[in-house]
């Protein structure tokens, strides 16, 4: 089940999921809320995105499987929004060893290799990026290659 971080077939509705912050540091907590229609199981394999010879992703540890009910689709708001507010499934802590970078949380029904979908998350590096700092740097003069020094500061 963790061989690939590719979904058998097409991302499935049948199983959901969102985790409560869209980064974080190693060391840090992401809670999972998870949705399965009809409820059953769901295992969860964790991927680091990358080439990695071709493969597309690392694998790098697997949770589970939970047992995961049917959360309710929310209305849409006037602003054209949804907001789910599900009940928490998980709570999973990033290894403080994590190489930052973009990874995948896969979900798996676990009833008969079911439907997959995911959950993406970034691990943030606790180090600045040397580079980032260098493209906003307006030394000498006042500006840098994202501001020509028109703008007020």
């Amino acid at each position: 089940m963790a061989a690939s971080p590719l979904v058998r077939n097409l991302r499935s509705s049948a199983v959901e999921g969102y985790a409560s912050k869209t980064s974080c540091y190693p060391g840090e907590s992401l809670d999972r809320y998870l949705s399965l229609d009809p409820e059953g199981q769901v295992a969860i394999d964790i991927y680091r995105l990358g080439y990695y010879d071709g493969s597309g992703g690392r694998h790098v540890g697997s949770i589970g499987p939970f047992e995961v009910a049917t959360q309710p689709v929310p209305n849409v708001s006037i602003e054209r929004l949804r907001e789910c507010a599900w009940g928490k499934t998980t709570t999973f802590q990033v290894p403080e060893d994590w190489t930052s970078g973009v990874y995948l949380a896969k979900l798996t029904r676990t009833e008969d290799f079911g439907p997959q979908s995911y959950v993406v998350f970034v691990v943030k590096s606790r180090n600045p990026s040397d580079l980032t700092w260098q493209a906003y740097n307006k030394w000498p003069a006042s500006d840098s290659i994202y501001d020509d020094g028109s703008c007020p500061v």
